[in-house]
């Protein structure tokens, strides 16, 4: 088990690393810069800029010094949002995303497994079919089309939901619903087939089977 964990956080510890290296040089590749605009800056304030956010830096320097404000969880300050860093921004909005992904996570399971099991207990019925169809439909459909059609649906032509912001119960509907349906297809159709391995065993098919041997055949 500890040789387990040990491999697990090993491979996280090496797929963060990637991540952040392929995201820095991905970032230098592009043509420009963070203060690029339509209206060329004078090349002193282009300078001074440069300098106080260490961009004139060589390419090496600034890649170590990016390493270590990530490995200290210093992202710097925002390029967009004045007096504001990236930090805070994370800080404002993580709430928000976790309360809606823990939601989603939770009626992804109390669906997905009650589906399933409705499905493999009527197999080869309506509801069976029916379970299925939906099941293929949230998987192959994007989380983004179905995030628009409820919006079109609910918050345009019935207007019973706010089409966006947070506030509310109400502003948490459609996504969570839209973030549970591809969680809610997976875990339905792997409660269907694994429910159906097991209705297709012997001690289930014959629950009477001992009844009927010898007591000297019987462990």
């Amino acid at each position: 088990m500890f040789r387990f964990l040990l491999r697990r956080l090993v491979t996280i510890f090496f797929s963060l690393f990637f991540i952040v290296t392929l995201t820095f040089f991905m970032m230098k590749a592009i043509p420009g810069g963070p203060f690029t605009r339509e209206k060329a800056l004078p090349p002193q304030i282009e300078q001074a800029i440069n300098e106080k956010f260490h961009l004139d830096d060589p390419l090496w320097k600034q890649y170590v010094d990016y390493l270590g404000r990530t490995a200290r969880w210093d992202l710097g300050p925002s390029f967009k949002y004045q007096y504001k860093t990236v930090n805070d921004i994370i800080s404002d909005y993580f709430p928000v995303s976790a309360q809606l992904g823990v939601t989603a996570i939770l009626l992804a399971l109390v669906v997905g497994l009650s589906a399933g099991t409705i499905s493999a207990l009527k197999q080869n019925q309506i509801q069976d079919y029916g379970t299925m169809f939906l099941a293929i439909l949230c998987f192959s459909v994007p989380s983004f089309v179905i995030a628009g059609l409820l919006q079109y649906l609910f918050a345009y032509r019935w207007q019973i939901l706010p089409p966006a912001m947070w506030g509310s119960w109400k502003h948490m509907v459609m996504p969570v619903l839209s973030l549970a349906a591809l969680p809610t297809a997976v875990i339905a159709r792997l409660m269907r087939s694994g429910m159906l391995e097991v209705l297709q065993q012997d001690y289930v098919k014959l629950p009477g089977l001992r009844d009927y041997l010898h007591p000297r055949l019987l462990p």
